[in-house]
């Protein structure tokens, strides 16, 4: 899912700026990841996947060794010359109530 997301992020021949390209990775890496993991855990495993957990850990990859620390999952190519979102950047909160939201649909 991360390799999937990168891949779509880069795509050179799809004109954005840095951050929306940041987003789209985030984006497509919180949607692949999170819903293997609710089909792993079944309709009575999935209420343990909500917003709040969803967005913490999320934001730990963002940030994971702490705001000193530069390190972060996002890919350095996509944050080089913007720097690494922050822990609590709104766009994972958004893209966790998306999904929690797209799940909640009857199929």
């Amino acid at each position: 899912t991360h390799a999937a997301a990168l891949g779509e992020a880069s795509d050179k021949l799809q004109p954005m700026g840095e951050l929306q390209r940041v987003e789209v990775f985030v984006g497509r890496w919180m949607e692949d990841s999170m819903r293997r993991a609710w089909q792993a855990l079944g309709e009575n495993g999935g209420g343990q996947l909500e917003e709040e957990s969803i967005t913490w850990l999320f934001q730990n990859l963002v940030v994971p060794y702490g705001d000193d620390n530069p390190y972060s999952c996002v890919p350095f190519a996509l944050t080089k010359s913007i720097g690494r979102p922050p822990r609590d950047w709104p766009f994972i909160w958004q893209t966790a109530l998306q999904l929690t939201a797209s799940w909640a649909l009857p199929a």
